[in-house]
C-alpha cells in the first residue's frame, strides 16, 4: 500500500488490497478454524478477546505501575 501510495499508482493499490483481501479469508476461513479445533476453549476464548487485525490501546500506563 505504501508503495502505491508512493508511486501514485492506483493499480499497485489495487493489487495491495486485493493481497489484503486474500491474507484476510486465508486467516478467517482456513487458519482461524484449524486453529480451534487445534486448541479447542482456549483459542476460543483468545479469539474474543483479542482483535483480529487493529490492536486496542493501552488501558493503563506501561510497566503497571
Amino acid at each position: 500500500v505504501g508503495y502505491a501510495l508512493c508511486a501514485v499508482s492506483f493499480a499497485a493499490l489495487l493489487v495491495a488490497f486485493a493481497m489484503l483481501a486474500v491474507a484476510h479469508l486465508v486467516a478467517v476461513f482456513h487458519e482461524e478454524p484449524s486453529l480451534a479445533r487445534r486448541f479447542g476453549e482456549p483459542y476460543r476464548e483468545y479469539r474474543r478477546t483479542t482483535p483480529r487485525w487493529i490492536p486496542r490501546p493501552p488501558r493503563g500506563p506501561a510497566g503497571g505501575s
